[in-house]
């Protein structure tokens, strides 16, 4: 059981699928902070503007 665990986490470091997968996992995360603060701008130039 050990050595299975010791070959999932070689393959993990040396996987570029699996750093893919990490990558676009945090991209698809980061993207919600991002719509809260264009609507924070769209909400504050339409007050601007009124």
């Amino acid at each position: 059981m050990e050595q299975q665990k010791g070959k999932f986490g070689n393959w993990l470091r040396n996987s570029i699928t699996a750093k893919l997968l990490v990558i676009g996992i945090l991209a698809l995360v980061l993207l919600i902070p991002l719509s809260f603060v264009k609507d924070i701008i769209y909400e504050r130039s339409l007050r601007q503007s009124q």
